[in-house]
């Protein structure tokens, strides 16, 4: 058997996406949602959850730029009442505590935080209450409120088929310097 979904990554196209949650009756919604990209709450989470469609979360982890503001920093002192040890577990435990949430899609590269990511589903989810306060201790790291600007993957590069064939095509042609 099928299943039918929509998707969308950007907070501009979340009312369009509620909408076809509301009127197309799919199986599933896939949306970005975490805890510094929370538009879909208003929108898409509770359009789902009103009708039990189900909610698949991309870049919970904002591609890696959640991490980049927190680097070097500690886990807040109350993160430890919900066993979370790890900056990935903070960010998913927020993300999949949410009631409407069915899965969170913490993409990555490096086998190492597959560990990381799934210690998320250990322990005890944040309540409501800590969930706010999850966000206003995120909300006093400096660079939290510039994520949206940064680049995705900071620091990192991932060459995929079509920039590894433009550069093949660069190398060849006489036009490019």
């Amino acid at each position: 058997m099928g299943h039918i979904g929509v998707s969308h990554h950007d907070p501009a196209y979340f009312p369009l996406l509620a909408g076809w949650v509301e009127r197309g009756d799919p199986d599933f919604v896939q949306v970005h949602y975490s805890i510094h990209t929370r538009a879909a709450e208003d929108t898409v989470l509770r359009a789902a959850a009103d009708r039990g469609v189900a909610v698949l979360v991309n870049m919970p982890l904002e591609k890696a730029r959640l991490h980049k503001v927190v680097e070097g920093l500690r886990l807040p002192a109350f993160a430890a009442d919900f066993g979370i040890e790890t900056w990935s577990a903070f960010f998913l435990k927020w993300v999949i505590s949410h009631p409407a949430v069915s899965v969170a899609l913490p993409a990555t590269s490096r086998p190492e935080h597959v560990l990381e990511n799934v210690a998320a589903m250990r322990g005890p989810l944040p309540d409501p209450d800590t969930r706010e306060r999850m966000v206003r201790h995120m909300e006093t790291v400096p660079a939290f409120h510039r994520i949206g600007s940064m680049p995705w993957y900071p620091g990192k590069s991932y060459p995929g088929v079509v920039s590894t064939a433009q550069e093949a095509l660069r190398k060849r042609s006489p036009w490019w310097p």
